[in-house]
């Protein structure tokens, strides 16, 4: 496996971002892979592609300037895995259309009083995010969704939503629903939107992780850039600065019609990308020959597989031995026409972190190892 620290402007890199779309950065990308294959003497190997987030972006584009090589020696794409993925129009479908109906799913965990629910469902009809969502959200999809854009003065459902959670719970995180108080260290240095200093070290800074990594030692290592790593006038789609059309409107249709191995999953205690917003932008996607999903995801994703992570805690305990067994349902899927969906539950944004065991069977069903997961 290769974890790639990219694009630049982030991580560990010392370049200056130039990029002013996905296309930029895919080149950048399949050049340095190129090279990275040239100086280590590998090749004819299966590439898979994976990432998180807004790498729902990046993964489509860079396949489909792997695919523009046509060279199977050094570029023979697979497959790709996608988890909480940014992949079409982010601030309106995958994230205010679906966040009223979100907290409404799980008002235990926002804990709103009914003045606010009130003027939350209020704001989510006359916006007419209710109207849109019940047309569109269908299956068969109910044709090709119409582009909207925010009316962020009066329609800001999403960040009425986010500034009052922290009312309730002062340790409320966009990227799982679920956290509460305290607010724990994270390895990664960013377990929330809120900053603050990590102890004893972020991984990454630790100078004898980055020795052993073979980085300059003077660059302070972050999670994600403070800077942006795109440099267009134009804010683009996503608000970004990225001009690149969203991936949905042509290069991840091209990815999973050369494939058929592809798999986009969503954690459904993720607020930062909402899962019914995921599945609201494939059902404005057309590939292998029609739009969305012809049926709705209703198959379990069963899980057989004991915990492994914390058996030896449990086996230290007497009598506790035997509670740690597989887990059962823990999510549903869905493959049609070389896509397959899956929702993980009790997952937030970082799901292979919070279930180690669902995120391997997606390794499975990604390799071909099984055809469901």
């Amino acid at each position: 496996m290769l974890w790639v620290d990219q694009p630049v402007g982030v991580g560990f890199s010392n370049g200056t971002p130039t990029a002013t779309g996905e296309e930029e950065i895919a080149a950048d990308f399949v050049n340095f892979f190129l090279e990275f294959q040239e100086e280590y003497d590998i090749k004819n190997f299966r590439i898979f592609l994976t990432g998180e987030s807004y790498a729902g972006r990046y993964v489509p584009y860079i396949s489909a300037a792997m695919l523009d090589k046509n060279d199977t020696e050094h570029f023979n794409l697979s497959g790709a895995l996608m988890y909480d993925a940014c992949i079409g129009q982010w601030d309106y479908i995958q994230a205010v259309l679906p966040a009223y109906p979100l907290v409404e799913q799980h008002a235990d965990l926002f804990n709103f009083n009914q003045s606010f629910m009130g003027e939350l469902q209020d704001t989510y009809e006359q916006c007419g995010y209710k109207e849109y969502f019940e047309e569109y959200f269908t299956y068969p999809a109910s044709g090709v969704q119409p582009p909207k854009e925010m009316d962020y003065s009066k329609c800001d459902i999403y960040n009425m939503i986010y500034n009052e959670a922290f009312n309730t719970n002062p340790c409320w995180s966009p990227y799982k629903i679920s956290q509460t108080c305290p607010l724990l260290w994270d390895v990664l240095g960013f377990p929330t939107d809120l900053f603050y200093q990590p102890g004893p070290s972020t991984y990454f800074n630790r100078t004898d992780v980055k020795k052993a990594l073979h980085v300059p030692t003077d660059i302070d290592w972050e999670l994600c850039s403070v800077e942006s790593v795109f440099v267009s006038p134009d804010p683009g789609p996503e608000q970004q600065y990225d001009e690149s059309a969203n991936p949905t409107e042509h290069v991840l249709p091209r990815l999973i019609e050369a494939t058929n191995r592809v798999l986009i999953s969503n954690g459904d205690w993720d607020y930062l990308i909402i899962t019914n917003g995921t599945l609201l932008a494939i059902q404005n996607m057309t590939w292998n020959g029609e739009l969305g999903f012809q049926t709705r995801p209703t198959t379990p994703i069963h899980i057989d597989m004991p915990d492994l992570q914390y058996a030896a805690v449990f086996d230290a305990q007497e009598g506790y031995g035997d509670y740690d067994g597989p887990q059962g349902i823990m999510g549903v899927q869905h493959y049609e026409r070389g896509l397959m969906f899956a929702e993980t539950f009790q997952a937030g944004h970082r799901q292979s972190q919070d279930q180690g065991r669902v995120s391997y069977r997606h390794v499975q069903w990604l390799l071909g190892d099984d055809d469901h997961l």
